[in-house]
Formats: structure tokens, sequence, C-alpha cells
């Protein structure tokens, strides 16, 4: 758990048991008079993530592990911790002046809602968080401008979410399709990219209402899209065989 942040939970017990016999060993046992503090943090999540390490400047890192956001100084070699999260964070966005975090939430079993939480990398105070009615958070992004995010559910419509930042709140939702989405792209701030198998779209915003328009792949492309970024007046894509 996250003792600093007062979030404990028993993501131990996949890889530690308490031994049979403790009870026998010292039947008198207590707590320790002790205070654990967490110091360093080895790792970070890669398995189901993507664009999840961020430079702040040429120094500093923010990327995310378990339920942790991570500061990681560079030249020191010292991390600091953002413990907000009471679930494992999934997905992970650095708006364009990197003075902002946004992360959201894995899976969970039983829950039906997932938050995403925006977040100060330089001191780690929470700005704002929002409670989306889906069990994950799959890809994240920020305007240009800082004022939205965007973001992909976990549910079975793969629901697409426009989140005001300083209201925390949904302006606008649509449904993404049947297959997976594993990326999604803000170029400016009215338009945004997602991409997944055999997906791509682009969805524009006007006022509170989301229109989108499906790509065209070529015959014999590798349609299986894994990851964007926009650059310029374009978006950038690679695939899942190393293509861009």
């Amino acid at each position: 758990g996250n003792p600093e942040g007062g979030i404990l939970n028993e993501q131990w017990r996949g890889t530690c048991a308490l031994p049979d016999n403790l009870e026998s060993l010292n039947p008198n046992a207590e707590k320790p008079n002790a205070l654990i503090s967490l110091s360093h943090v080895f790792g970070y999540r890669t398995k189901d993530i993507r664009n999840n390490v961020k430079y702040i400047n040429e120094s500093t890192v923010v990327y995310q592990s378990g339920n942790l956001g991570i500061v990681h100084d560079l030249k020191e070699n010292t991390q600091q911790f953002f413990t907000g999260h009471k679930k494992e964070i999934l997905s992970f966005a650095l708006n364009s002046t990197r003075d902002l975090v946004a992360t959201g939430e894995a899976q969970k079993d039983g829950d039906t809602t997932s938050q995403i939480i925006i977040w100060n990398p330089t001191d780690l105070s929470e700005i704002s968080r929002i409670t989306l009615p889906v069990n994950g958070i799959n890809a994240i992004d920020f305007s240009e401008d800082s004022k939205l995010i965007a973001c992909v559910g976990l549910d079975n419509d793969h629901s697409i979410f426009v989140v005001d930042v300083k209201l925390a709140k949904i302006i606008a939702q649509e449904v993404g399709g049947p297959k997976k989405l594993f990326g999604i792209a803000f170029k400016g701030n009215s338009e945004f990219a997602t991409v997944g198998a055999k997906h791509f779209k682009l969805w524009t915003l006007t006022g509170i209402k989301l229109t989108s328009k499906e790509g065209i792949f070529l015959e014999g492309a590798d349609n299986k899209i894994g990851d964007i970024i926009p650059m310029g007046n374009k978006y950038i894509t690679g695939t899942s065989t190393g293509c861009v």
C-alpha cells in the first residue's frame, strides 16, 4: 500500500503468503512500533500502457507504477510520489506546459466506476478528480490549452469521454465502437483521434456534441494500430508490426 497517502491495500497477496505456523512462532506477537516511509520504487508498468514516461524538464521524468504517480529526479536519483489513487494506474498524460498530469485507473472486479485525477507534478497537489461510469480508463490525453481531457473507457462500448478539467465534469460522451482502443491524441482544442485494432477515428467537439469520421485503410496495410501522436496538421501512428 501507500502509507504516506493513508491508502492501504493488499496487492502483496499475489506474491506473498503468511507462514502457516505464524502463531506458534510468536503467540504473543504485537504490531511493531514502526513508521514505514516509501523512499524508492523500482520499475514501472509497461504491459498494457503506452506513452507512460514523460520529461518535465531535462533532469526530471514523471511516470507511474502500481497506484503511484512517480516524479523522478535523474540527477539526484530521488523520487517523489503522488498517492491519490486507490486502484492501479492504467492511463497517463502530461499537458503541453508540463505542469499537469492526468492519471486514469485500471479495472477492478466488482467496481462500476473509475477515477481520473489531475495533479501537479511539482508539488504533488491534487487539482481535481472525476468519476466516470466505466470500470477502467484505457487511454487519456490533454487538449493543447489543457482545459479538456479526452479518454477511452474499458466498457464494452469503449466509451469516449471529454472532461472539463476545471469543472471536473463530463461535457461530452460517445460510443467508441466494439473493438479495443489503445490510444488517443488531441490535436488542438477541439479535435482528437483514437486508434486500436482495425480502428482509426477523427473526433470533433462542437459545444457538447462529439462527431466522428472513420479513417480508411489502404489494402494490405497493417490496421492494428497501437499508438498515436499529433505532428503538425497530421497524426503519426504506430502498428503492431512496427510500422509507422
